[in-house]
């Protein structure tokens, strides 16, 4: 992870400077001095973000993604009756039902669908027969 080193040092570079820059304005010193100031700040303060972002994240990111990673999966857990209750079948595997009455060659409630009789006709589909409105 890149990010948060860069997230550090692109922060403490851009706010210093920007507070160096006002503050150097406030003095009224000469326009060498005031960019000279902001750049040397920005730099100094960008490697020195980049440093401790780079700390924070061999230190800290561990300990903070283990403790997230618990914290989800204590929230997956479908310990509560209720929410089982109220999700009925989507909690199943998916297909399960359908799977298990096609394998355990049990009469299933699934009627044949009887569809139109579709014919082209002079490039333009032309419906012909079962269908209830024909056009």
């Amino acid at each position: 992870m890149l990010r948060l080193p860069l997230l550090f040092g692109f922060f403490l570079s851009v706010s210093l400077s920007i507070i160096v820059l006002l503050l150097s304005l406030i003095a009224k010193v000469t326009f060498q001095t005031l960019i000279f100031r902001t750049l040397t700040v920005f730099f100094v303060f960008g490697v020195l973000g980049t440093f401790l972002g780079s700390v924070l994240e061999v230190f800290i990111m561990p300990i903070s993604a283990k403790q997230e990673k618990e914290r989800l999966e204590s929230e997956l857990k479908l310990a509560d009756d209720s929410v089982e209750q109220e999700l009925g079948d989507l909690i199943k595997p998916e297909g399960s039902s359908i799977v298990d009455a096609l394998q355990s060659n049990k009469p299933t409630e699934f009627k044949p669908v009887a569809f139109p009789r579709m014919k082209v006709k002079k490039g333009k589909v032309v419906s012909s027969g079962d269908s209830a409105v024909v056009s």
